[in-house]
């Protein structure tokens, strides 16, 4: 596996989490979520201002991984994980983190059948909008930002919302909808 030579405190990031992958080796989703997770927390002391960045980042890495993490998804390939941090494109602290939160944002993400109608490049994803008065389920595109509520209606975020994955669960009690997740984690509903 490639290795920057040029930094020390990535250097140890990576080797931990190659040492790590050798003694766990996790071989379906929801252990590589643990283990990405479990990486994460022994490393944080690496990564501590790359981690503040993210006020998502104690959500995913504290979440209840049976009610989260898809069993399969077309969108998340084990072995491209294991191999893509020791690609030799990551250069800094940042880039691994920005990486590992993807990483662990397509193990739990429950994608629409709905093509984005502003950038038409992804479908949208359901998330949980909560706020002070109420929750409700809306679908965001992850490339341009574009939120909808489920009837269609492009809405802007208010101060005070927060967005966190939705779960298969709460998609069906939500949409009123019967959920089947299909293999590319879009949403099949009756």
């Amino acid at each position: 596996m490639y290795m920057p030579k040029f930094n020390k405190w990535l250097n140890m990031l990576l080797n931990g989490y190659d040492e790590m992958l050798t003694e766990k080796n996790p071989c379906n989703n929801k252990e590589y979520y643990q283990f990405m997770v479990a990486w994460i927390k022994k490393y944080k002391f690496l990564m501590k201002k790359e981690l503040e960045v993210y006020d998502d980042i104690e959500f995913l890495l504290n979440l209840d991984v049976d009610k989260y993490v898809l069993e399969e998804t077309e969108y998340f390939s084990l072995n491209d994980a294991k191999n893509r941090l020791f690609s030799g494109q990551f250069k800094k602290a940042s880039h691994v983190i920005s990486l590992s939160r993807s990483v662990l944002y397509d193990l739990i993400t429950i994608y629409s059948d709905i093509d984005c109608p502003c950038c038409k490049d992804n479908y949208l994803r359901y998330l949980v909008r909560t706020n002070d008065k109420n929750e409700a389920l809306v679908l965001c595109c992850p490339m341009c930002s574009w939120n909808q509520d489920l009837a269609g209606n492009q809405f802007v975020p208010q101060d005070g919302d927060h967005y966190f994955p939705a779960t298969k669960e709460q998609v069906a009690a939500m949409s009123g909808r019967d959920v089947r997740i299909s293999l590319s984690g879009t949403v099949k509903g009756r």
